[in-house]
């Protein structure tokens, strides 16, 4: 597969201050959620990732409960978060909120500031083999199925070196209605040091997430992580995210086949490139 070619411009209502964005949209922290339970709004900006509003990606951070759809949740995006286009346009996220999980074809986006792949041992397209191995340091573990996925991963050529988008690239369809959890341990920077996780991360994993009523969420995350051998530890980040339904409304597609959906584009085009 070709290296892909991205586009750059900004997030709207996202603005420079990470405090601000990261609570604006978010569930009043006095909501008690029951454990897993899906939390009652959906958070504008995810602060477990400091690069841009909607990162990580996919990311079920930004559902919310839907009785009435096969995954018990559907998608629902802000519209003040959405990215915008090359053509300097917010894209319309009416369409993309009836569906009731992500695309199954998802590219799963995020930064990692400074990350050395070869360094940090993670696979590529010529070794998806070692994606599975126990120690790997990227973990797409499907909870629904209690396996492991084979995957490989790249960071955009067209971003700024040491702040590219990390694409990580399932090898397999993922399969409708089942929770993906993906984790990222044991990173390596370009300079041979450890890279750290974030503050908010750090929280989440101390059991004090922002906003507070995800903690349930992330207790059952990590005891999930747990039980396939992957601590606290060493993770970097950790996040998850529901496949749509073959049942409920698809996540429209996008014209550019290297995504497999408008937002898994249009984050890549609002993060880094030239296109």
């Amino acid at each position: 597969m070709p290296l892909l070619i991205l586009a750059a411009s900004s997030f709207a209502g996202c603005g420079s201050d990470w405090s601000e964005r990261s609570t604006v949209g978010a569930t009043d922290p006095s909501v008690n959620a029951g454990e897993g339970a899906i939390p009652e709004n959906s958070l504008r900006c995810d602060p477990l990732d400091e690069r841009a509003c909607l990162l990580p990606w996919p990311n079920d951070a930004f559902t919310v409960p839907d009785t009435e759809t096969a995954t018990d949740r559907r998608l629902d995006i802000h519209p003040e978060s959405a990215p915008i286009n090359v053509d300097g346009v917010p894209i319309d996220v009416t369409l993309i909120n009836s569906a009731d999980g992500f695309s199954a074809l998802s590219t799963i986006l995020t930064v990692v500031p400074g990350l050395d792949l070869e360094a940090s041992g993670i696979a590529g397209v010529d070794d998806i083999a070692g994606s599975l191995d126990d120690d790997s340091p990227i973990v797409l573990l499907d909870t629904t199925a209690g396996t492991r996925l084979a995957h490989w991963a790249e960071l955009d050529a067209s971003g700024a070196a040491g702040d590219q988008l990390l694409m990580i690239h399932p090898a397999q369809t993922l399969a409708s209605g089942h929770r993906i959890v993906v984790a990222l341990r044991n990173l390596k920077a370009t300079d041979g040091s450890n890279i750290v996780a974030t503050t908010a991360f750090v929280a989440a994993a101390e059991g004090t997430p922002e906003p507070s009523v995800r903690a349930p969420a992330f207790r059952v995350l990590f005891a999930e992580l747990a039980d396939d051998g992957v601590g606290v530890d060493g993770l970097f980040l950790a996040w998850d995210f529901t496949v749509a339904s073959t049942s409920g409304k698809q996540p429209p597609r996008a014209d550019d086949t290297s995504y497999s959906d408008p937002v898994d584009r249009a984050l890549a085009q609002a993060l880094s490139g030239a296109g």
